[in-house]
This record gives structure tokens, C-alpha cells and sequence, in this order.
């Protein structure tokens, strides 16, 4: 409101200075003359004037110096907050042993390393659960649990079927009769890969919960060196949020953050502990607009991703 005012009194004075010398002429209407006294009169006449139009100049000056020391102080402000996220990086390479790799890699390798494990029991969920949208690889799978021999020429899902619809009462301990968590490590893995295929073949609403319940876990790992990393990251963008330099200073940051480091926020933003205004936040300014989406732990194409990122934004508000 002060700008504004002092604005308004700029043009008043201004206006009320010029508008005497427009009368005079009006009134009076004769050019040059070459009469000293005249002159001096119409000085005499000026020097009211004069003084208001200087007191709208110094007003004016006054309003310049005031919004650049505001921009000043708003660039400060921001780089500040630059310098604390930089430094945060810092510490996290010395965690990680120095500046000879990427110090968000292990946190990306131990979020992937927590989702296949989780793999397992989504394979588990959809069989007992979710049979028929099973891929056809879990199915050969089952088959040849079951009939301990391959699925040439045979009827694979007809098999598979029969056998948990004869069990239906306790499929879950028919499952564990073919693959539990005493298993080899190769039919771990092949039940791993049937639970990743459900997963990526589910509705967004189903990854989303699903992932959400992955960052749990991965935050009672990881959460103690990254929670003041993420702090940061909000205030910066909510500072940038409120600035009339918001576009810029995005930019800035934004040609900061690594591939690991957007790939790591776009796993907080479907964290349960996240605040929503850090995903508004995210998701107003755009950060995820340049997510490297190989990255992620699971196929995210163009389709999938949009409709993920348009889940959480549901979640977030």
C-alpha cells in the first residue's frame, strides 16, 4: 500500500506543479518578451512550483532506491538459501566418501533395493487376490510349480487356475506350498518379477499406495540423512514461491538439481510424511517437469508417469 501511495503523491505533486504554468499561459497568453522585470515576475511565480516538483523528484528517487534495495535484499535472500543447500550437498558427499561419485546413487539403490523386495509380496497379493491380471510369466510360473515340468503345449492358465480354485478356501497357504520366503533364490526372484509386472500393469491409484508404503520404509532407512536436505529444498521454494523473481530463481535452482536428486523428489512427494504445501510447492513451480523417468525403479513411459504424477497431485490437496 506504501508503494502505491507514494506513487499516486509522485504524479499529485507532479501534476500540481505543471498545472499553475499552464493557467499563467492560458491566462495571460503572450511568448518571450524581452522585458527584464517580466522575467523576474514570472520566476517569482515559478518558485512554488519549482519546490514541488523537486519534492516529487526526491519522492521519486527515494521510491527507485527503495525497490532496488528490496530486489537487493530478495537476491540475497535467495542466494543465501542456495549457499545452505550447497553446503547440505556437501556433507553428503563427504558421507559418501568425497566428490568421486554421486551421493543421492545410494539412496536411489536402496529405494530400488526396497522396492523388489516389496516385489515379492505384490507377487503374492495378486496371485491370491488378483489371479487373472497376472502376466503370462507368473502364470508359467505357477504351471510349473505345480505340475513341476514345462508349459509346452499345455494348458498354462487353465492348470493354474484349477489349482487355486480347488484351494480357494486358503490360497494363501497354496501359494506357500509352491514359493514362500524359504525358497530358492531363483523362484525369489521370478516371484519378484511377477509382482513388478502387476505393479507396472496396476492403476496409478494402486502404484501411488503402493510406492507410498516403499517410502515409509525407505525413510526409516534413509530419512535421518535427507530430512534436512528436503527442508532446504522447501524453503527455497517457498521463498522463490513468494518473490516476484519466481521464474528466475526457479530456473536457478532448478539447473542445480541432479537426475538422482528429481528422482528422489518425486519419491517424497508420494512419502506419507511429506507436507502437502512442499508438493504443491513441487508441482506449481514445475520442479518434476525434467524427472529422468529411466531412473526410477520401476517403467515409467510418458503415459504412465502423467497419470502417476496426476494421482499424487490429488493426494496433495
Amino acid at each position: 500500500m506504501k508503494q502505491i501511495s507514494n506513487k499516486t503523491l509522485i504524479i499529485f505533486l507532479t501534476l500540481l506543479g505543471l498545472l499553475p504554468v499552464g493557467l499563467y499561459i492560458y491566462k495571460f497568453h503572450y511568448g518571450l518578451t524581452d522585458i527584464h522585470s517580466r522575467w523576474g515576475e514570472f520566476g517569482s511565480f515559478l518558485s512554488p512550483m519549482v519546490g514541488l516538483l523537486a519534492f516529487a523528484g526526491v519522492l521519486y528517487s527515494i521510491e527507485i532506491t527503495k525497490d532496488q534495495f528490496k530486489q537487493q535484499s530478495e537476491d540475497n535472500g535467495f542466494f543465501s538459501l542456495i549457499n545452505i543447500y550447497r553446503s547440505n550437498l556437501d556433507k553428503l558427499y563427504q558421507n559418501h566418501g568425497g566428490k568421486q561419485g554421486d551421493p543421492f546413487d545410494k539412496y536411489i539403490k536402496r529405494f530400488e533395493e526396497i522396492f523388489e523386495d516389496y516385489c515379492f509380496y505384490f507377487a503374492q497379493e495378486a496371485i491370491i487376490n488378483d489371479l487373472k491380471n497376472v502376466h503370462e510369466n507368473g502364470y508359467e510360473f505357477l504351471f510349473s510349480k505345480i505340475t513341476r515340468k514345462e508349459s509346452i503345449g499345455e494348458d498354462v492358465k487353465e492348470t493354474v487356475n484349477k489349482y487355486f480354485e480347488n484351494r480357494k478356501t486358503d490360497k494363501d497357504e497354496a501359494l506357500k506350498c509352491l514359493v514362500d520366503g524359504n525358497s530358492s533364490d531363483e523362484d525369489k526372484d521370478k516371484m519378484r518379477m511377477i509382482g513388478h509386472l502387476y505393479f507396472e500393469d496396476s492403476s496409478s491409484e494402486y502404484r501411488i499406495r503402493k510406492l507410498s508404503m516403499i517410502c515409509e520404509h525407505f525413510d526409516d532407512d534413509c530419512g535421518k540423512d535427507l530430512s534436512h536436505y528436503f527442508q532446504y529444498i522447501f524453503c527455497i521454494l517457498d521463498y522463490a514461491n513468494s518473490s516476484v523473481k519466481q521464474e528466475k530463481y526457479i530456473k536457478i535452482l532448478n539447473s542445480l538439481f541432479s537426475r538422482n536428486e528429481l528422482i528422489l523428489l518425486f519419491y517424497n512427494t508420494v512419502n506419507p510424511l511429506t507436507d502437502k504445501k512442499f508438493n504443491e510447492l513441487i508441482f506449481k513451480l514445475r520442479v518434476l517437469d525434467k524427472l529422468y523417468t529411466p531412473g526410477l525403479c520401476y517403467t515409467a513411459h510418458d503415459v504412465r508417469i502423467s497419470k502417476d504424477l496426476e494421482e499424487i497431485k490429488i493426494k496433495s490437496i
